[in-house]
């Protein structure tokens, strides 16, 4: 059955460079192929021909390293147009992932178009427990990242300017999901992505933006404004990654917290139980403090007349002699 590409609504530079790529593509897939997606800028609406690429997804029934080689020399052609290397997935391999990458999920489920066959995200439920520690793991790995190019590349322009390029693109996507997590829809505009993190977490836009601006303009700069520009860049992100890490620990610390009331609330009791048993004690010390001088009293009674016994003797023998004679 022959298959029919649908680019209704895509950019026209994008249709130009995809028609003949994915027909060739349709070709080399044969009857296993599902659907073809497009995601990412193309279909976001922020295309830029000279310095966007194009992002697809391509589902199909089996994967295999056989069907990999086939189309090997066709994607290879392609990469040279700006088209990325093809993610070549099956619905198995969707459903099982989409919790361990709901950021890159969210971000091809939000913004993407169908170019053949069924949308593969209309019924992929992403699951977003994860969402919080996959933005701290991506935004520590970018500072790696950052880091080591630096000094590989920092006494080199243009290499420096590339850099800052690529790491803003996954910066916004992080982003996008922080603004997620927070219960908001992610904007498709990088621009407003980052207006938006910077209201709904500590940080400045002003790095991120200039980055941005990196991008899409590649403005002249020395190497002390290069510089200084990375290290705010790096500071921003730094502060934000452990900001994010420190929203993993309040969440493992509130179980704890609420342990510990419920243990007070199960003490309170024990506490009121052992209020009457005080009372009783109290009652027989009181009790034992009345009997006790009455003990004492006879004794300090008989110790006053036994002292005085000697003279008492001496007087009885004394009277009890005449009597004998």
């Amino acid at each position: 059955m022959e298959k029919e590409l649908d680019f209704t609504g895509a950019p026209e530079p994008v249709v130009k460079k995809l028609s003949g790529y994915l027909k060739n593509l349709v070709a080399k897939i044969g009857d296993g192929l599902e659907s073809i997606v497009v995601y990412g800028s193309a279909s976001s609406g922020e295309f830029d021909p000279k310095r966007s690429n194009i992002n697809l997804v391509i589902v199909v029934d089996k994967l295999n390293l056989e069907l990999l080689h086939r189309v090997q020399p066709l994607v290879k052609r392609g990469a040279r147009k700006g088209i990325v290397a093809p993610l070549f997935l099956t619905h198995e391999h969707m459903n099982t992932s989409s919790d361990v990458f709901p950021i890159e999920f969210l971000d091809m489920s939000d913004f993407h178009k169908v170019i053949l066959g069924k949308d593969p995200f209309a019924k992929l439920k992403i699951g977003t427990e994860n969402l919080r520690l996959e933005c701290e793991e991506k935004l520590k790995g970018s500072l790696i990242n950052l880091r080591q190019s630096y000094l590989e590349i920092a006494d080199q322009r243009g290499p420096m300017m590339n850099l800052v390029a690529s790491s803003i693109i996954g910066v916004v996507s992080i982003f996008r999901g922080l603004i997620r997590l927070a219960g908001k829809k992610a904007p498709a505009s990088k621009k407003e992505v980052i207006a938006k993190t910077a209201e709904l977490y500590p940080v400045p836009p002003n790095n991120f933006s200039f980055a941005l601006e990196i991008k899409l303009t590649a403005p002249r700069m020395t190497r002390e404004e290069m510089d200084a520009f990375f290290a705010a860049y790096i500071r921003d992100l730094e502060e934000l990654a452990l900001y994010v890490d420190r929203m993993g620990k309040k969440e493992t610390k509130a179980p704890a917290k609420k342990s510990g009331k419920a243990r007070a609330r199960k003490a309170s009791p024990r506490k009121v139980a052992k209020k009457p048993a005080a009372k009783k004690i109290t009652k027989k010390s009181a009790k034992q403090k009345k009997t006790t001088p009455k003990k004492t009293q006879p004794a300090a009674k008989k110790i006053r007349p036994t002292a005085n016994k000697p003279t008492t003797k001496k007087s009885k023998t004394k009277t009890a002699a005449p009597r004998k004679k």
